[in-house]
């Protein structure tokens, strides 16, 4: 490894990386003026003990040097990308997450909550996320087809939940279209199984990884993220049904 400050105000040298490969690298140390550059250009020329010594740093020299470098930057960078795309398609396309929660409520009572999307801002994971967040339910109040939509910031996005399958105090299933930050659909089923003298709730939910979203799993658990939104929700859940009056 070596460095030489240059005559125009860089600092310049070059190091070889474990493979072979040579990079040259600058940083600017200084604002050198035109005249100042000519006249240190000069003195160089000056000192130097042969017209090849100096020529070895004139500016078509160190030019072709510096577009060099940002070539091999380039390509590095290429390289980087080609490899990241590369793994990302052996990816799954598969996206599950599951996760679950006992209450002391019955089936019945979180079956209410659950199926009525007039009580999701009392217990969902993401309504906090943006308070000002824009909410509007169509369809029937509560059961299959009603349609809860809404768009908020970068954080919640924008989409829309469907209400595609109801069974009293069971299950309850939803179809999630997505509009930002990425386009696509989920499916997603809620269940609720007598345990004891309480109920277990189950979260699921089950979709297709995009591309990008391959290439996010590489440097992020997604589903770490969003089953930790599922247990932040049940838990509102679980609070909410316990607190409801007994019928």
């Amino acid at each position: 490894m070596s460095f030489l400050t240059l005559f125009y105000g860089f600092r310049s040298g070059s190091v070889r990386d474990p493979f072979g490969h040579e990079w040259m690298l600058q940083h600017e140390i200084e604002k050198v003026s035109p005249e100042e550059m000519q006249k240190r250009w000069s003195a160089m020329l000056g000192n130097c003990q042969s017209s090849k010594e100096a020529a070895k740093y004139s500016p078509v020299q160190i030019q072709h040097t510096t577009h060099t470098m940002i070539k091999k930057i380039l390509l590095g960078l290429a390289l980087i990308i080609a490899i990241i795309c590369v793994i990302a398609s052996f990816q799954s396309d598969d996206m599950n997450i599951t996760r679950s929660a006992t209450t002391t409520a019955t089936p019945e009572a979180v079956f209410k909550i659950v199926n009525d999307f007039r009580q999701w801002d009392a217990w969902s994971p993401w309504s906090k996320l943006d308070p000002s967040m824009k909410k509007t339910l169509e369809g029937p109040s509560e059961g299959v087809g009603a349609i809860y939509k809404w768009s908020g910031n970068n954080e919640v996005g924008e989409g829309s939940t469907t209400l595609i399958e109801s069974k009293p105090n069971e299950k309850v299933g939803m179809k999630l279209e997505f509009v930002r930050p990425f386009a696509g659909t989920s499916d997603v089923q809620f269940t609720f199984t007598p345990e004891g003298t309480g109920t277990k709730i189950t979260w699921a939910m089950q979709s297709k990884k995009p591309f990008i979203g391959k290439i996010m799993g590489m440097f992020m658990d997604c589903e770490k993220m969003c089953g930790d939104q599922f247990l932040e929700g049940l838990a509102n859940l679980k609070k909410i049904a316990e607190a409801a009056p007994k019928a």
